[in-house]
């Protein structure tokens, strides 16, 4: 899975809303909710070339509300798991004091 594929899958999520890797500058200057994603894959070697692709996958979700952080965390990951099953799922919250803004992360695993 490309950066472009996961664009489009997360993209109606929040739309104009999401983001590969940062929130550009530009953006945090209002208030808002985000959707960050970034992504890094390990291919595995066998004696004919490569054979499975592991890609690790991890949204960031900012809002105002906990709950808000949440739910669009949750939207990404769903939209992601109608097209591959994802596998190792972590989940975690926290509170950013220097955007006053809640954050839910999920990361996770698929294999192709």
């Amino acid at each position: 899975m490309t950066d472009g594929d996961l664009f489009k899958l997360l993209d109606p999520v929040l739309p104009g809303q999401v983001f590969p890797y940062l929130i550009p500058q530009t953006e945090r200057k209002r208030v808002s909710a985000w959707c960050v994603f970034s992504t890094y894959s390990l291919y595995t070697d066998v004696l004919s070339g490569q054979s499975v692709k592991m890609t690790r996958i991890q949204f960031d979700a900012y809002a105002p509300t906990l709950e808000h952080a949440e739910t669009i965390c949750s939207d990404a990951f769903n939209a992601v798991k109608a097209q591959h099953q994802p596998f190792e799922v972590e989940r975690e919250n926290s509170f950013e004091h220097d955007t006053e803004l809640y954050r839910a992360t999920v990361e996770f695993k698929i294999y192709s």
